[in-house]
């Protein structure tokens, strides 16, 4: 069971450290991580879940004590979030496993193809410099949660769940 812990740790730690250089991929990391060495994939959505609560947290508070937060953003970033997050995860249990996974399967592969698309082409795009307006901030705090929870937030039901 020590084992079992310190490996858990372990698999934290590194997946922190990716975040960390990174900017993102904890979820996904250390969710991967975490299945590979047998855990149940909701077990390791909930326990990731968890260790992010915590992350973002202090991760969050250092930012607003930095000033590298738009305090007229939090409003329209947090209650659209938190209803999104609600949803997906209600989504998620109610969908059968195979419905689940080709929904998520679809919008890992959709995403997959911008970030090709926006690569490939980066010096013919030219993108808007300016900050995204609070209206604009009410579905993408939706739909941002609705998908994480949706997919687990690193996982979507294996073959060996269906």
């Amino acid at each position: 069971m020590l084992d079992l812990l310190l490996l858990w740790l372990l698999v934290g730690f590194l997946a922190q450290l990716i975040d960390g250089a990174l900017g993102m991929a904890y979820g996904v990391s250390s969710t991967t991580a975490l299945v590979s060495i047998g855990v149940y994939p909701a077990l390791a959505s909930a326990s990731v879940h968890t260790a992010e609560i915590f992350t973002t947290m202090f991760s969050g508070a250092s930012h607003f004590r930095l000033g590298n937060v738009r305090k007229d953003m939090i409003l329209h970033l947090v209650v659209p979030g938190i209803i999104g997050g609600a949803t997906g995860a209600f989504v998620a249990v109610s969908l059968s496993s195979k419905v689940l996974q080709l929904i998520v399967g679809a919008v890992l592969l959709f995403m997959g193809l911008l970030i090709l698309f926006k690569f490939a082409f980066k010096r013919r795009l030219h993108f808007r410099k300016e900050r995204p307006s609070s209206k604009m901030l009410l579905p993408l705090g939706y739909v941002a949660a609705f998908l994480d929870a949706l997919g687990g937030g690193g996982w979507a039901p294996s073959p060996q769940q269906l």
